[in-house]
This record gives C-alpha cells, sequence and structure tokens, in this order.
C-alpha cells in the first residue's frame, strides 16, 4: 500500500494515501493525546502531522528494508512533537519560529520514550482487529441477522463476557456441537480478515505471519490494558 501511495502522485496513489492516513489516524491520534493538554489539541496536532506527511513527501523515505511501517511512522511522530513543541516555546518566548523540517528520519530513534511506541502498537492492533471485525460483521449480518452477530460476537477477541454454549444453541435452534461447529468456523473467518487486513501492509508470507503473531502479543497487550 505505501508504495502504490508514493507512486506517481495519480489516483490510485491519492487513494492509497487516503486509506494509509484512515487506518493509521486512531492510532497516531492516541500517542499525541498522551502528551497532549486536551482533546482539542490532540486533534489539531494529528491534522497537522498528517498533513506535514504528505506536503513533505516524507512517505518517499520509508524503506522497508530498516523496519517496519510504524517503527518509521513513530520516528516521524517523535521528531514532530519535538519540533511543535520547540516551535511552541520559542513562541512564549518571543523567539522566532523555526520551520518543521524532518531530515533522515530513519536515524532517528525513539528508545528513550518506549511508551511512545507501546501505545501506537496497543493503539494499531485494536485498530486492526477492529477493521477485521466490521468485515465479518457484515458478512454474518447480511445472512443471518443482527440478533446472531450480537450473540456470536461475544466469541470473538475484545469481547467481555462470553455466552453459555446451552443458551446459543438454543438461541441459533441447533445442538451444543453445532454451536460449537459455528464458533470456529466465526473465528476462521475473523483470522481470515485479519490476514486480508494485514496482507496489504508486507511483501511477503514471511512477514505476513511475524505480522500476524507482532498483532496478538499487541492485542492482548491492550486487552490486559483494558481489563
Amino acid at each position: 500500500m505505501l508504495a502504490v501511495a508514493t507512486a506517481h502522485g495519480d489516483a490510485a496513489s491519492m487513494q492509497a494515501l487516503e486509506e494509509l492516513c484512515r487506518r493509521y489516524w486512531k492510532p497516531v491520534f492516541a500517542v499525541v493525546r498522551s502528551r497532549a493538554s486536551s482533546d482539542g489539541q490532540a486533534e489539531e496536532q494529528t491534522q497537522a502531522f498528517f498533513v506535514h506527511l504528505l506536503e513533505k513527501s516524507t512517505l518517499r523515505r520509508a524503506d522497508r528494508a530498516r523496519g517496519k511501517f510504524r517503527t518509521f511512522l513513530l520516528t516521524v511522530l517523535w521528531r514532530f512533537l519535538r519540533d511543535e513543541r520547540k516551535r511552541a516555546s520559542a513562541e512564549k518566548r518571543g523567539g522566532d519560529t523555526q520551520e518543521c523540517n524532518i531530515e533522515d528520519v530513519e536515524d532517528e530513534l525513539v528508545a528513550d520514550d518506549p511508551a511512545l511506541a507501546e501505545t501506537l502498537d496497543r493503539e494499531w492492533a485494536l485498530a486492526v482487529m477492529e477493521r477485521a471485525l466490521a468485515s465479518v460483521r457484515r458478512e454474518v449480518i447480511a445472512v443471518r441477522g443482527e440478533a446472531v452477530w450480537r450473540l456470536l460476537r461475544g466469541f470473538l477477541p475484545g469481547s467481555a463476557e462470553m455466552p453459555a454454549m446451552s443458551d446459543t444453541a438454543q438461541v441459533l435452534g441447533i445442538t451444543e456441537a453445532g454451536a460449537r461447529t459455528e464458533i470456529h468456523r466465526l473465528r476462521t473467518r475473523c483470522r481470515e480478515a485479519l490476514r486480508r487486513e494485514l496482507m496489504s501492509t508486507v511483501s511477503s508470507p514471511e512477514e505476513l505471519e511475524d505480522e500476524i503473531a507482532y498483532l496478538g502479543r499487541a492485542f492482548r497487550s491492550a486487552s490486559a490494558a483494558m481489563s
């Protein structure tokens, strides 16, 4: 997706750019919000960050050989927030403001602030899972209806409480063994939806498997943080 987004500036590139921004808006906002004084300030800074990415053609500097796109994005964001703080400080002192220039972003490390990486990964995992579940939800509702989806949703990640198997079977009008089969199929569809979500972000099957495993760890961390 990044390759398409930074290709030639045609319609396909613009669509890919918009999709990238849409996918990473919530994770980036969560990082910014952790440092901002209010939701309003966080929204303004998040918007300014994505405008910066587009105007400065920063995405063209991302190199998959040097690591994950999230690491690259976080590095750019870390520098952006740092420079914004410097700008605000200069304005308070009455000094000259400097244009926010980000050069050689891959060479900057954010190891001194690991909480930013944890926040981005956690929100990224939640966003990926949300999109996958939304895809499965549409499929189930189209065939079985909203009520069945609300029931079966309890057996998928992120649910607060899992329904009793006997109650599930009764509502579905099938045996408990049949209900277990339904749930197994649903979870399989969910995994397939996750793979589709991640497929556009990797360049090989090996990377896909690594990313799925990483997503699992990040999602478990997100679930633990919310519990």
